[in-house]
């Protein structure tokens, strides 16, 4: 029997990759505001936002009905594919169940007419003994709400700058001096 396992989702979502990819490499700290049911904090303990080898501390609100303290190590930014990896390399989860334990989040921008972008979230874990159970589907249906939760957060934002862009064009279109024709 393998103790090695890997749990995966792949999210239809309406934002576009980039601003996607984003939350998850540069500001995950906003999650907090975005899914507060899901996620109590997140801290960055080490290093720089979007930065490989920076260290955070999230503090998880849904998991076996307890909070969850763990620290995650960014491993990987690639900026050109979209893709983050985090290692878990402190917490409960880690000390008595597991190994290893990393996660995976690869944002692809969809190539239809609609736009959006399809996010794969991949938890890959080796377990410490057979004892320890394949991770639960709660973990990953918690990671769905928290991605759908950020793509409204963003379309609802982008919308908003969209209308702020309106307004500033209208602002710069009635402040012209116009010059009478009969001059």
């Amino acid at each position: 029997m393998s103790l090695a396992g890997e749990l995966e989702a792949v999210i239809e979502v309406k934002a576009s990759a980039d601003k996607v990819h984003e939350v998850f490499s540069c500001r995950p700290h906003i999650v907090t505001s975005i899914s507060p049911q899901s996620v109590q904090s997140c801290e960055l303990i080490e290093g720089e936002w979007g930065r490989p080898g920076a260290v955070i501390c999230w503090t998880f609100t849904r998991y076996a009905g307890n909070p969850q303290i763990v620290k995650e190590l960014i491993e990987v930014v690639d900026n050109e594919n979209y893709i983050t990896i985090f290692k878990l390399i402190e917490g409960n989860v880690l000390e008595m169940l597991y190994k290893s334990f990393y996660s995976v989040a690869k944002v692809t921008q969809k190539d239809d007419h609609e736009g959006g972008s399809l996010v794969r979230f991949t938890y890959k874990y080796e377990r410490k003994n057979e004892n320890v159970p394949d991770l639960e589907s709660k973990v990953l249906e918690m990671m769905i709400n928290i991605v759908k939760n950020i793509d409204a957060y963003l379309i609802q934002h982008e919308e908003a700058r969209a209308d702020d862009t309106d307004q500033v064009l209208l602002v710069n279109v009635n402040s012209q001096e116009i010059e009478s024709p009969s001059q």
